[in-house]
């Protein structure tokens, strides 16, 4: 008999539990009912249902960003320090195209090709009222940007502080895309052709840009 896959279990349960209503609305104790499963089982595996949806977006990209790009440019990251979620997935990607500049393009339509896979359920997640789920995409998005500025900068100096803003704003951009494209579902043909829309790569040429026109000295 093959072996359960209690997390996996989870994670379908869950997916048709906020179809049905949202994410605020599902409940681990529906769960916990419906899987016949006790709570101990479900807090090995998760920390919360925002940790449920987190990790479904996660192992999403992680398989579409393996598939589209090699090991080499994979940042990878685990999905939690506890329980049975250590596993490192690649949640991001560092392809240098030359001194201090980087292409994010790629990254950009994959991560959004993965949230149209099934743009039902991620239209329940990357909404306005779903703050803690928006905050947690931010928070694991946050290190690579301030990785990629660190690169840009090569050395250069920049306080912390301004480093932390910039990386903020990038999540929050990439979110935003997302966002955009699960609501203008009709554009995505256009966006996705190059000819029509070369900009996939904005937000990185935006950092790049601003870095170097913006130098920072000590005092």
């Amino acid at each position: 008999m093959p072996k359960r896959d209690t997390r996996a279990e989870i994670a379908t349960a869950f997916k048709e539990s906020v179809r049905k209503t949202s994410l605020s609305q599902a409940r681990v104790a529906d769960l916990i009912s419906e899987l016949g499963v006790n709570r101990n089982t479900f807090y090995y595996h998760f920390g919360s249902k925002y940790d449920v949806a987190m990790w479904i977006f996660r192992t999403s990209l992680a398989a579409k960003l393996r598939h589209d790009f090699p090991e080499s440019q994979l940042v990878s990251a685990p999905f939690s320090s506890t329980g049975a979620g250590k596993d490192s997935l690649p949640y991001y990607v560092h392809k240098e195209t030359g001194a201090r500049t980087l292409d994010t393009s790629g990254y950009y339509k994959a991560l959004v090709a993965t949230v149209l896979e099934d743009p039902d359920f991620y239209r329940k997640l990357f909404t306005p009222r779903e703050h803690e789920f928006i905050q947690q995409v931010a928070e694991t998005l946050i290190p690579a940007f301030k990785d990629d500025i660190e690169f840009i900068l090569d050395g250069r100096y920049m306080p912390d502080e301004t480093k932390a803003l910039l990386a903020d704003s990038c999540a929050h951009q990439a979110i935003s895309l997302i966002e955009f494209f699960l609501v203008n579902r009709g554009s995505t043909q256009t966006l996705l052709d190059e000819h029509m829309n070369p900009f996939w790569n904005i937000i990185q040429e935006s950092l790049y840009t601003a870095i170097q026109e913006h130098p920072i000295n000590r005092f």
